[in-house]
């Protein structure tokens, strides 16, 4: 069967008016056709002068230390924990329905699988979402590259539309206190109570609450091992522990303000 015609050769006002693409189509890989090659574009003579002129200013010799890539809060670390956050272009939402929600999740899940990540807590939210990962090889960059990007060229091909869909790059924490850790398991499935979307983090399927709290079975993906670990007692898993831990801070959330 030959393949059908690519986005680049639709026409705009077509797709505006086809709305989001069935579930059928969901998965059929041409959200992943590339747009026009930058190795068409071809630069004028001004322009390499400009470029000459910006590059010689900033070649002076109290620059020279500069490192690219090697900002403190974008160090790899083997075996690094890391609260990672990414939010939508103008804070505008990245999941629309239930199908988009699915969608991330499956990426996330082949991402974990590829790089042999440890997903100890997740929260998908409207314009937003948290990631608690853990990275035995420093490939957290990498990962969420192609976590990103392959979900954003998905949501512009299914809502049929163009430019940014996430703000910038991801946001990082790292994690380097148990402690820390405990909270974030709690802070990150909290974020729906917070925002009013759930009376309770039980009650917002998009996270991974459910399953650390023993309410669901355990995703492939996501590892629960040592955030139980933190609240186990002999004969019991760590999970309804948990679900006391989060509760806790439930009771003391003041959603009136």
């Amino acid at each position: 069967m030959s393949p059908g015609p690519g986005l680049n050769q639709v026409p705009i006002a077509a797709l505006a008016a086809a709305g989001p693409l069935p579930l059928a189509a969901l998965e059929a890989g041409t959200w992943f056709e590339p747009g026009p090659s930058l190795l068409s574009c071809r630069a004028s003579a001004h322009s390499w002068d400009l470029i000459r002129t910006k590059l010689a200013r900033s070649c002076d010799g109290c620059r020279s230390s500069v490192r690219p890539m090697q900002r403190g809060h974008r160090v790899e670390v083997v075996g690094g924990l890391h609260h990672v956050y990414c939010r939508g272009n103008q804070r505008e939402p990245i999941f629309l329905d239930d199908l988009d929600y699915v969608a991330l999740l499956r990426r996330l899940a082949k991402v974990v699988e590829r790089f042999d990540w440890r997903c100890h807590g997740f929260c998908l939210m409207p314009n937003h979402f948290h990631l608690l990962i853990e990275t035995p090889e420093p490939n957290r960059g990498a990962g969420m590259q192609v976590l990103n990007l392959s979900y954003a060229r998905w949501f512009n091909w299914r809502h049929r539309r163009v430019g940014h869909v996430f703000q910038g790059p991801y946001g990082l924490v790292h994690v380097t206190r148990d402690a820390h850790l405990m909270e974030l398991c709690r802070y990150i499935v909290l974020n729906p109570v917070r925002a009013g979307l759930a009376p309770e983090p039980g009650g917002w399927p998009w996270s991974s609450y459910r399953a650390t709290a023993g309410l669901d079975d355990v995703p492939a993906y996501l590892s629960v091992e040592r955030i139980w670990g933190f609240f186990a007692a002999p004969g019991s898993t760590g999970a309804d522990e948990f679900r006391h831990f989060v509760a806790a801070a439930v009771a003391s959330l003041d959603l009136a303000a």
